[in-house]
């Protein structure tokens, strides 16, 4: 008897234990991040999409496939996703997710909305849609692995250096970069921001960026410079590009993020507290960062931001009308300053609400060396200025200085 009950003892010891046990699940390996009103939407492996709050929480959807889902666009409370074998599905404002008929069965690699008309890109062109229910091909036999639009104009590129762009989405003309310019390139992405498309590359080896701001003349944005000194950055391989509203960002490999603003003398390498990033987010001021592991991180985005800006660059800035302010003193602002700039003294930076009462107003603050306009830049910013910069030397301005 005590055998009996000495062997129904170790089994219920064993049950427990298994009870006990838990099976953590492998990280979701996020193929593309978007924003979606205060918080990202993500999609990866399996079908799989997730929903992560500003303060890292994860919320995992069933969007009811098993393709591994390759990218997805928030579009007025709705969401299009594509991936492997043609997969298109459409998130309606319900939370509800309804697989899409194409008749396209090649890997689908990118999307975009573009003058009221879905476009999704992969192994075999694209497809086109106004509803997202009655779809047709175009740029057949072409492979497009990613596609950026700004109000006028629409960019699809291939690996191989092509670039399609079009201004009504009928009409597409290709572009071969690399047969025109005479290079080597292999394309990885292209995103728009501001008033630019933004697209990477590599060629033999090294990190490649270029800039258009309509699709059909593209200049090489410089890596050679990072905080006015010089510095090689194309050793850094980019996972992919953001726009913050302000620069673009790269996350980067390394586990660093390479801010990318206008200033091309002012790039800012920036550690995380990451090791590795494999994919970069941002949405409302938060970037989301994920490791090659799964594991992500949700930070705020200010502390990224570079708000230097050279002579050379705010030259340049000004002429296209943005606005000038001299926070020396009296003194000095009467001795020597910019033709056209607006004098507010840092003490009087108050003053700066009372002239300027749009807080989205661009403005570069410039002193005598760059010390006391940084200043007026946080104090601006403390203010509510969202669009603020700092000038280093006024000795280095391109022209003639007025005064006495």
């Amino acid at each position: 008897m005590k055998k009996i009950i000495t062997f129904f003892l170790l089994v219920l010891l064993l049950l427990a234990g298994g009870c006990g046990e838990k099976t953590t699940k492998k990280n979701m390996e996020y193929k593309a991040v978007c924003p979606a009103g205060m918080e990202f939407w993500a999609v990866g492996s399996n079908g799989e999409m997730a929903e992560i709050s500003m303060e890292g929480n994860v919320k995992s959807i069933n969007t009811g496939v098993k393709e591994q889902l390759n990218d997805i666009e928030f579009v007025d409370g709705k969401a299009l996703i594509v991936g492997e074998n043609g997969t298109v599905i459409f998130r309606d404002s319900k939370g509800k997710f309804k697989e899409i008929e194409t008749g396209y069965t090649g890997d689908l690699y990118t999307e975009v909305h573009f003058q009221n008309t879905y476009f999704a890109g992969g192994e075999d062109g694209l497809l086109a849609s106004k509803d997202g229910k009655k779809w047709e091909r175009k740029l057949k036999g072409n492979t497009i692995i990613s596609m950026a639009a700004s109000e006028n104009v629409c960019v699809a590129i291939s690996e191989k250096g092509r670039i399609w762009y079009t201004e009504d989405g009928s009409q597409w003309t290709k572009l071969d970069y690399n047969q025109y310019y005479d290079k080597n390139v292999k394309f990885k992405e292209v995103i728009f921001g501001g008033e630019n498309f933004y697209l990477t590359g590599v060629e033999e080896g090294k990190t490649v960026l270029l800039t258009s701001t309509g699709g059909t003349v593209w200049s090489e944005r410089p890596l050679d410079m990072l905080e006015g000194e010089m510095h090689d950055l194309t050793s850094l391989e980019f996972t992919n590009l953001v726009w913050t509203g302000n620069e673009a960002v790269a996350g980067c490999k390394s586990g660093e993020l390479l801010v990318l603003p206008g200033c091309t003398e002012c790039n800012k390498l920036q550690k995380t507290e990451m090791k590795t990033i494999s994919k970069l987010g941002y949405c409302g001021g938060y970037f989301l960062l994920q490791d090659k592991d799964g594991k992500i991180r949700v930070q705020e985005s200010a502390s990224s931001r570079q708000y230097k800006i050279s002579a050379k660059t705010a030259y340049e800035e000004n002429r296209k009308g943005t606005v000038l302010v001299d926070v020396r003193t009296d003194e000095e602002y009467n001795e020597k300053h910019i033709k056209g700039s607006v004098h507010i003294p840092l003490s009087e930076i108050e003053k700066l609400e009372e002239t300027y009462p749009e807080k989205g107003t661009p403005i570069i603050f410039y002193c005598a060396k760059g010390t006391r306009s940084q200043t007026a830049v946080e104090k601006a910013l403390a203010m509510g200025y969202s669009n603020v910069f700092c000038m280093g030397k006024l000795e280095e301005w391109p022209e003639k200085l007025e005064g006495n």
